[in-house]
């Protein structure tokens, strides 16, 4: 999900970001922690929003692990 943004134009990307978008109102019932807030984060602020919002988050930490 963190570079969905860079392909957000592709016809198919476009498709499955509309099946994402279906699957999260299931989010809650998740019991995978680090799927479920995810889920949560992008149900809240939008799948475009979070997918930059995700980018951002996995530079910032592949910068400070080392």
């Amino acid at each position: 999900m963190p570079f969905v943004h860079l392909y957000k134009n592709n016809f198919d990307i476009k498709n499955y970001l509309k099946d994402y978008e279906y699957l999260l109102q299931y989010s809650r019932q998740i019991e995978n922690k680090s799927f479920k807030y995810t889920g949560l984060v992008a149900k809240g602020i939008g799948v475009e929003k979070a997918a930059a919002l995700f980018n951002k988050l996995l530079g910032l930490y592949k910068k400070f692990k080392g």
